[in-house]
């Protein structure tokens, strides 16, 4: 592929969209930005009816291109930037599935509190060999998707099929790191890396979910929350979800060992529960008024059950009390104040 910036006027090209046109054999595509003026376009040219590489090196080429498989009067301004690409998975994605984006932010993600606590010499340097171990089957699992994806295209000449929801991303999971720590998931076949469409279960590992209508009581602003408005990239939410406010203290004495810094806490009561303010060592506590996220983490009432929150929004730990979140706090080597 031929691919780069460049700034066209075209009346009858809607800003909207994004334009294809020709076939596999010689097309191009275009996709407005805005970025580079408002004349800016995004082209890609591909095919094998033409030298791709002569063309990358000829503006006049791609010009000639462009207007050829364009079915209405272009006026080319100016060429900003061409370069051939060509797809190797071993270090540059295939377009195709539209995973790349978003599996590079996980990487980043994933690795970015690992480094912070290195850096602050909070965690000893072991812990970034987990990068390698929690992701690269994700990105395996990828490759393997998406080049799929691709040879299915080629082949029938149609990039317009739809794909699976499984390409969401939303079942990616670590759910077999060595960093992670699950006290209630039962032995069983391993998860596919992309996750399983469907599936119910929650184990540490996995993304760990939102939940709407949480009502915030006592030591803070009032109002109602989502857990997602919890959780930060540069510190470990603790979610004890217990039937009374006194079930969870035990938890939260073993809490202030850590900085707060690092590790923040978040008692979470059912519905039934007394919604009285009550003084409490937890930074948040909070009602789960409609139910949703004891029905999200699946606790079941009476019970007291334990979620860590990675900074990268990755369960890290289901446990049933302290003594299991010292056990993954010092599986990360995350060092007590």
């Amino acid at each position: 592929m031929v691919m780069g910036d460049i700034r066209l006027t075209c009346v009858d090209l809607d800003r909207a969209y994004w334009h294809r046109f020709g076939n596999f054999k010689r097309g191009t595509s275009l996709r407005p930005t805005d970025e580079i003026g408002e004349d800016g376009w995004q082209f890609v040219i591909f095919g094998d009816d033409a030298d791709l590489t002569k063309v990358a090196q000829s503006e006049e080429l791609i010009f000639e291109i462009i207007a050829s498989l364009i079915p209405t009067e272009v006026r080319f301004n100016k060429l900003v930037w061409v370069s051939e690409f060509r797809a190797n998975i071993r270090m540059v994605n295939n377009p195709t599935g539209g995973q790349g984006l978003n599996s590079g932010i996980q990487d980043a993600f994933n690795l970015g509190w690992k480094l912070a606590l290195v850096e602050k010499g909070l965690a000893d340097k072991s812990l970034l060999e987990t990068y390698n171990a929690e992701r690269m089957p994700v990105i395996s699992e990828m490759l393997e998707r998406t080049t799929t994806i691709l040879n299915q295209a080629v082949k029938t000449e149609n990039m317009t099929v739809r794909r699976s929801p499984i390409l969401f991303m939303l079942g990616i999971n670590c759910r077999s790191s060595n960093i992670v720590l699950d006290e209630f998931a039962t032995t069983g076949k391993p998860i596919n890396a992309y996750g399983v469409l469907d599936e119910r279960g929650l184990e540490a590992g996995d993304r760990a979910p939102d939940a709407p209508n949480m009502s915030q009581v006592g030591g803070g602003e009032s109002g109602v929350k989502t857990l997602f408005g919890l959780y930060r990239p540069w510190y470990h939410t603790v979610l004890v979800f217990a039937p009374s406010h006194a079930d969870a203290t035990p938890i939260l004495g073993a809490l202030e060992a850590y900085d707060t810094s690092i590790v923040r806490s978040a008692v979470v009561l059912p519905s039934s529960a007394s919604a009285t303010s009550v003084a409490s060592p937890a930074d948040l506590v909070l009602v789960d008024q409609e139910g949703h996220a004891y029905s999200a983490y699946l606790v079941e009432a009476g019970q007291t059950k334990v979620f860590v929150i990675r900074p990268d929004g990755v369960v890290g730990a289901i446990v049933r009390g302290a003594e299991g979140v010292k056990k993954y706090f010092s599986g990360i080597t995350l060092e007590s104040r």
